[in-house]
């Protein structure tokens, strides 16, 4: 697979992921609504101009179950 190719059963309107790390991220978090990565401190969502940031615990390496 290159670069600019996708998977043909991959989801059309998901981006490319840039490397493994970011998929890894992006299947955990898949089942997870803004609502609830807000609720969770994993980012910060300003609903009025639609812009979501880094939450206060962004970084830190324990994800909730």
């Amino acid at each position: 697979m290159t670069e600019n190719s996708v998977p043909e059963d991959a989801h059309r309107d998901d981006p490319v992921s840039a490397n493994e790390d970011v998929a890894r991220l992006r299947l955990q978090l898949k089942d997870y609504s803004l609502e609830q990565l807000e609720a969770i401190g994993l980012v910060e969502w300003d609903r009025e101009a639609n812009i979501v940031r880094k939450g206060q615990y962004f970084g830190d390496k324990k994800f909730p179950e």
